[in-house]
């Protein structure tokens, strides 16, 4: 019962970490993506299309090395992943589309889903997996 009456609080906590995360990360993804390693950890690791990164260092060389970009997030959702050993998570799920090298006419649909770890009071990514839905 006592982890009932918690869950209305993680959810608020969930929907409130997700929502400053979606408009930080794709912002920053967008228009600074210098400083994107900052939202990840050394224990990170990201699948894009099928490509396998972990590691702050190794997943934002990849970043760096794709074509600048521009995202739409068309929808996303947010929620509280139990807790284990009192470390608190979020799963992030994100639809939208992305076009690359400032061709509007290239859209891509795209699913990006996150999972944020919180450390010391900061947010920080500890899975991402982004795929193309065409």
């Amino acid at each position: 019962m006592a982890s009932a009456l918690k869950f209305p609080a993680k959810l608020s906590e969930a929907t409130e970490a997700g929502d400053k995360f979606v408009r930080l990360f794709y912002e920053t993804f967008d228009k600074r993506r210098q400083v994107i390693k900052g939202l990840y950890s050394e224990t990170s690791f990201l699948v894009w299309n099928g490509h396998t990164k972990s590691g702050v260092e190794d997943i934002n060389t990849f970043y760096q090395n794709l074509p600048s970009s521009q995202h739409s997030i068309q929808s996303f959702d947010c929620q509280p992943v139990s807790d284990d050993h009192s470390q608190t998570t979020v799963l992030v799920c994100c639809e939208g589309e992305v076009c690359y090298d400032e061709r509007q006419s290239n859209r891509h649909t795209f699913s990006q889903n996150f999972l944020l770890v919180k450390q010391s009071d900061v947010w920080k990514v500890g899975s991402d997996c982004f795929r193309f839905l065409e």
